[in-house]
């Protein structure tokens, strides 16, 4: 079965982008002194869930590629039927949870976060992005980020070979930045990977592949929202 150059582009793509993201922030425990402050106002940031998409790291050739992609096209064009909106959801339990602990709540735009400037005074456990505008602009105290860098299906591979079976995927961050020094007051990394319950290879359905993605993004949303919970300290 073919495969498009446009598509074997996109996953060629995502692996620069991956190998070029330098290194990764360490997890930053949640501050309890948050909750305590005296301002409460914060701004929410939350990624533009986008298609599911179906992705094969370790087929690190082109050719590789397509015959990993081609071998795998039923499971890849039903990964693009899966919904996104019980990810879009846990935006709205994220704003009742901060207005449930006083909070201020104010959503903004993704692709406005996407252009923030680089916070030129950089260190240990300081955001990368410039997070003072809203500061400035909306006078909130801190902004929270829920970003995606994949939400879908994932198959290892070694070159032309399957390494494993396909198993459902969410992949990003979680954080919060003080608006004023823009440290991390919490940075969790986001890695939910969940196998099918007994077969997965049933075309073109899978059913297997598709509960394990709706439990993906359950257990998403638990570690998203962990730190509103009476008793946490997640990372």
């Amino acid at each position: 079965m073919m495969i498009s150059i446009r598509n074997i582009f996109v996953v060629v793509s995502a692996f620069v982008l991956v190998a070029c993201a330098g290194t990764p922030q360490e997890p930053v425990q949640f501050s309890s002194a948050v909750w305590d402050a005296s301002e409460k106002k914060v701004v929410l940031l939350f990624d533009d869930a986008s298609t599911p998409s179906f992705s094969v790291p370790g087929a690190s050739c082109l050719l590789c590629l397509g015959v990993a992609m081609a071998a795998n096209s039923s499971l890849s064009d039903h990964v693009k039927t899966l919904s996104v909106e019980d990810i879009k959801a846990i935006s709205e339990e994220i704003e009742k949870a901060w207005l449930a602990r006083g909070y201020t709540v104010k959503s903004a735009d993704f692709q406005e976060f996407k252009k923030l400037p680089k916070f030129k005074s950089g260190g240990l456990n300081v955001a990368k992005n410039n997070f003072n505008v809203y500061k400035e602009r909306d006078g909130v105290d801190y902004a929270m980020v829920v970003k995606f860098d994949h939400i879908g299906v994932s198959r290892p591979y070694a070159s032309y070979v399957p390494m494993g079976d396909p198993k459902a995927e969410i992949v990003g961050s979680v954080y919060l930045v003080n608006t004023t020094n823009n440290a991390y007051e919490w940075f969790s990394p986001i890695s939910i990977t969940i196998g099918a319950d007994g077969e997965w290879d049933e075309s073109p359905d899978f059913p297997g592949l598709t509960n394990a993605y709706y439990q993906a993004i359950e257990t998403t949303r638990d570690k998203i929202l962990k730190p509103f919970s009476p008793a946490s300290s997640p990372l």
